[in-house]
Protein backbone atom coordinates (compact mmCIF):
# COMPACT_ATOMS: atom_id res chain seq x y z
CA UNK A 1 0.00 0.00 0.00
CA UNK A 2 2.83 2.61 0.79
CA UNK A 3 4.44 1.41 -2.63
CA UNK A 4 1.34 2.60 -4.13
CA UNK A 5 1.15 5.74 -2.26
CA UNK A 6 4.99 6.28 -3.28
CA UNK A 7 3.88 6.14 -6.63
CA UNK A 8 0.78 8.08 -7.10
CA UNK A 9 2.39 11.11 -5.95
CA UNK A 10 5.16 11.95 -7.73
CA UNK A 11 3.09 10.93 -10.70
CA UNK A 12 0.17 13.57 -10.21
CA UNK A 13 2.61 15.76 -9.21
CA UNK A 14 3.91 15.00 -12.75
CA UNK A 15 0.53 15.41 -14.38
CA UNK A 16 0.37 18.88 -12.30
CA UNK A 17 3.01 20.34 -13.99
CA UNK A 18 2.45 19.08 -17.52
CA UNK A 19 -0.89 20.52 -17.18
CA UNK A 20 1.27 24.26 -15.75
CA UNK A 21 4.30 23.52 -18.88
CA UNK A 22 2.04 22.42 -22.15
CA UNK A 23 -1.21 23.84 -21.07
CA UNK A 24 0.03 27.47 -21.78
CA UNK A 25 1.80 26.34 -24.98
CA UNK A 26 -1.87 24.89 -26.35
CA UNK A 27 -3.34 28.30 -25.75
CA UNK A 28 -0.79 29.65 -27.37
CA UNK A 29 -0.98 27.83 -30.81
CA UNK A 30 -4.64 28.52 -31.19
CA UNK A 31 -6.42 30.91 -32.36
CA UNK A 32 -7.91 33.59 -29.74
CA UNK A 33 -8.37 32.51 -26.05
CA UNK A 34 -8.64 29.04 -25.39
CA UNK A 35 -9.25 28.67 -29.17
CA UNK A 36 -12.33 30.76 -29.23
CA UNK A 37 -12.86 34.84 -29.82
CA UNK A 38 -14.78 35.96 -26.96
CA UNK A 39 -17.08 39.33 -26.96
CA UNK A 40 -15.81 41.58 -29.70
CA UNK A 41 -12.18 42.19 -30.98
CA UNK A 42 -11.59 45.29 -28.40
CA UNK A 43 -12.42 42.74 -25.76
CA UNK A 44 -9.83 40.86 -26.81
CA UNK A 45 -7.38 42.92 -27.12
CA UNK A 46 -7.62 44.12 -23.42
CA UNK A 47 -7.40 40.77 -22.55
CA UNK A 48 -4.33 39.78 -24.58
CA UNK A 49 -1.81 41.17 -21.63
CA UNK A 50 -3.62 39.53 -19.32
CA UNK A 51 -3.86 36.37 -20.82
CA UNK A 52 0.17 35.99 -21.56
CA UNK A 53 0.82 37.58 -17.74
CA UNK A 54 -1.22 34.10 -16.54
CA UNK A 55 0.66 31.87 -18.67
CA UNK A 56 3.76 32.97 -17.99
CA UNK A 57 2.92 32.93 -14.07
CA UNK A 58 1.98 29.29 -14.64
CA UNK A 59 4.17 28.25 -16.80
CA UNK A 60 7.46 29.42 -14.07
CA UNK A 61 5.40 27.66 -11.32
CA UNK A 62 5.12 24.53 -13.47
CA UNK A 63 9.45 24.79 -13.88
CA UNK A 64 9.98 25.11 -10.42
CA UNK A 65 7.95 22.31 -9.29
CA UNK A 66 9.32 20.25 -11.62
CA UNK A 67 13.07 21.70 -10.44
CA UNK A 68 11.79 20.72 -7.00
CA UNK A 69 10.61 17.50 -7.30
CA UNK A 70 12.90 16.39 -9.84
CA UNK A 71 14.86 13.85 -7.78
CA UNK A 72 11.52 12.57 -6.41
CA UNK A 73 10.48 11.69 -10.07
CA UNK A 74 13.52 10.51 -11.22
CA UNK A 75 13.25 8.18 -8.46
CA UNK A 76 9.83 6.76 -9.37
CA UNK A 77 10.49 6.37 -13.13
CA UNK A 78 13.56 5.58 -13.36
CA UNK A 79 14.16 2.77 -16.65
CA UNK A 80 10.79 4.39 -17.78
CA UNK A 81 12.59 5.97 -21.02
CA UNK A 82 9.15 7.93 -22.28
CA UNK A 83 8.68 9.90 -19.09
CA UNK A 84 12.38 10.79 -18.95
CA UNK A 85 12.16 12.46 -22.71
CA UNK A 86 8.62 14.04 -21.01
CA UNK A 87 10.93 15.68 -18.62
CA UNK A 88 13.93 16.87 -20.94
CA UNK A 89 11.45 18.38 -23.36
CA UNK A 90 9.72 20.13 -20.40
CA UNK A 91 12.63 21.93 -19.37
CA UNK A 92 13.36 22.78 -23.20
CA UNK A 93 9.68 23.70 -24.06
CA UNK A 94 9.07 25.69 -20.37
CA UNK A 95 12.25 27.56 -21.08
CA UNK A 96 11.13 28.51 -24.32
CA UNK A 97 8.08 29.67 -23.51
CA UNK A 98 9.28 31.78 -20.73
CA UNK A 99 11.39 33.47 -23.02
CA UNK A 100 8.46 34.35 -25.75
CA UNK A 101 5.53 35.27 -22.95
CA UNK A 102 7.69 37.59 -21.32
CA UNK A 103 8.86 39.14 -24.92
CA UNK A 104 5.34 39.61 -25.81
CA UNK A 105 3.93 40.73 -22.50
CA UNK A 106 7.02 43.50 -22.23
CA UNK A 107 6.20 44.64 -26.05
CA UNK A 108 2.05 44.69 -25.88
CA UNK A 109 2.53 46.31 -22.32
CA UNK A 110 5.35 48.67 -23.82
CA UNK A 111 5.28 49.30 -27.79
CA UNK A 112 1.55 48.22 -28.47
CA UNK A 113 -0.66 51.59 -29.19
CA UNK A 114 -3.70 51.82 -27.12
CA UNK A 115 -7.10 49.66 -28.04
CA UNK A 116 -8.56 52.76 -29.28
CA UNK A 117 -5.49 53.62 -31.93
CA UNK A 118 -5.16 49.63 -32.81
CA UNK A 119 -8.94 49.33 -33.83
CA UNK A 120 -12.28 50.67 -33.88
CA UNK A 121 -15.49 48.24 -33.13
CA UNK A 122 -19.01 49.61 -33.70
CA UNK A 123 -22.38 48.08 -33.61
CA UNK A 124 -25.07 49.08 -35.43
CA UNK A 125 -28.75 47.96 -36.12
CA UNK A 126 -27.86 44.94 -38.62
CA UNK A 127 -23.83 44.91 -38.50
CA UNK A 128 -21.16 45.19 -36.19
CA UNK A 129 -18.16 46.09 -38.03
CA UNK A 130 -14.59 46.41 -36.59
CA UNK A 131 -11.71 48.31 -38.22
CA UNK A 132 -8.25 46.97 -37.29
CA UNK A 133 -5.50 49.39 -37.72
CA UNK A 134 -2.06 47.54 -38.49
CA UNK A 135 1.10 49.65 -38.29
CA UNK A 136 4.58 47.83 -39.14
CA UNK A 137 6.36 50.80 -38.17
CA UNK A 138 9.84 51.18 -40.10
CA UNK A 139 9.18 47.40 -41.34
CA UNK A 140 6.15 48.28 -43.73
CA UNK A 141 3.40 50.30 -44.22
CA UNK A 142 0.29 51.17 -42.31
CA UNK A 143 -3.35 49.87 -43.32
CA UNK A 144 -6.33 48.89 -41.95
CA UNK A 145 -8.86 45.41 -42.58
CA UNK A 146 -12.15 46.05 -42.26
CA UNK A 147 -14.03 43.19 -40.49
CA UNK A 148 -17.92 42.10 -40.13
CA UNK A 149 -18.54 40.45 -36.50
CA UNK A 150 -20.70 37.27 -37.18
CA UNK A 151 -22.31 36.73 -33.26
CA UNK A 152 -22.51 33.15 -31.80
CA UNK A 153 -23.70 31.68 -28.75
CA UNK A 154 -22.04 32.02 -25.39
CA UNK A 155 -20.38 35.33 -26.14
CA UNK A 156 -18.07 34.27 -29.01
CA UNK A 157 -17.75 35.27 -32.48
CA UNK A 158 -16.19 35.16 -35.86
CA UNK A 159 -14.88 37.81 -38.30
CA UNK A 160 -15.37 37.69 -42.37
CA UNK A 161 -13.20 40.09 -44.21
CA UNK A 162 -14.62 42.72 -45.90
CA UNK A 163 -11.85 44.94 -47.21
CA UNK A 164 -8.53 46.04 -47.04
CA UNK A 165 -7.80 50.20 -47.19
CA UNK A 166 -4.43 52.06 -46.69
CA UNK A 167 -4.07 53.91 -43.80
CA UNK A 168 -6.43 56.97 -43.42
CA UNK A 169 -4.91 58.50 -39.97
CA UNK A 170 -8.44 59.40 -37.97
CA UNK A 171 -11.50 58.05 -39.10
CA UNK A 172 -15.08 57.70 -38.67
CA UNK A 173 -17.79 55.25 -39.49
CA UNK A 174 -21.25 55.47 -39.96
CA UNK A 175 -23.76 53.41 -42.29
CA UNK A 176 -26.59 54.50 -44.18
CA UNK A 177 -28.68 51.02 -45.20
CA UNK A 178 -26.06 49.05 -46.26
CA UNK A 179 -23.40 51.42 -47.45
CA UNK A 180 -20.61 51.82 -44.32
CA UNK A 181 -18.73 54.86 -44.50
CA UNK A 182 -15.51 55.60 -43.38
CA UNK A 183 -14.87 59.50 -43.47
CA UNK A 184 -11.66 60.86 -42.61
CA UNK A 185 -9.79 64.36 -43.78
CA UNK A 186 -8.84 62.79 -47.12
CA UNK A 187 -11.99 61.56 -48.17
CA UNK A 188 -15.15 59.28 -48.23
CA UNK A 189 -14.59 55.13 -48.73
CA UNK A 190 -17.70 53.60 -49.06
CA UNK A 191 -18.16 49.77 -48.68
CA UNK A 192 -21.38 47.78 -49.89
CA UNK A 193 -21.95 45.62 -47.25
CA UNK A 194 -24.92 43.57 -49.05
CA UNK A 195 -21.68 42.09 -50.93
CA UNK A 196 -20.34 40.82 -48.17
CA UNK A 197 -21.82 37.02 -47.60
CA UNK A 198 -23.76 37.31 -44.26
CA UNK A 199 -23.55 35.75 -41.02
CA UNK A 200 -24.60 31.99 -40.41
CA UNK A 201 -26.48 31.09 -37.61
CA UNK A 202 -24.70 28.85 -35.17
Amino acid sequence: MYQVEAYRQPTSRLVIIAALIYLPLVESLLPGLFGTLWVNPSFMLEVQPVALLIKLIAVLFGLSLLARFRRQIAQVIKGNWPVTFVMGLSYLLGAAQLIFLALGLFMSLVFNAPVKEQSQFKRFEDYAIWVQTIDPGAMGKAYHRVWLQCDLPVWRYQLKPIKTLDWVGDYKMSLDDHILTIGSGGGDIELDLSEVPGCQSA
